[in-house]
């Protein structure tokens, strides 16, 4: 099991790019794939100042670790953004 924190996008966001990493919805907080399942927290916000909020989800992946391992890789590709 490995539980990750991700920032700066909204859940629907990871949703969609677990599902183009071939999982599947099962439920509204789980992605079930080949070998992996991705469970995503209830999505929270951070606040830097009184006007900074980002948007925060845990999301905990199981499964076969050389499955995982590749999942988190590939996820992180997406989810990666460039600071400003």
């Amino acid at each position: 099991m490995v539980r990750l924190e991700f920032r700066g996008l909204y859940q629907s966001s990871y949703k969609r790019f677990l599902v183009e990493l071939g999982g599947k919805e099962s439920g509204s907080s789980v992605i079930l794939g080949d070998g992996w399942k991705a469970e995503l927290s209830e999505e929270d916000t951070i606040s830097f100042s009184t006007v900074m909020k980002i948007p925060r989800t845990f999301i905990t992946f199981t499964g076969s670790p050389e499955v995982v391992e590749r999942v988190i890789a590939d996820f992180r590709v997406k989810a990666l953004r460039g600071g400003g």
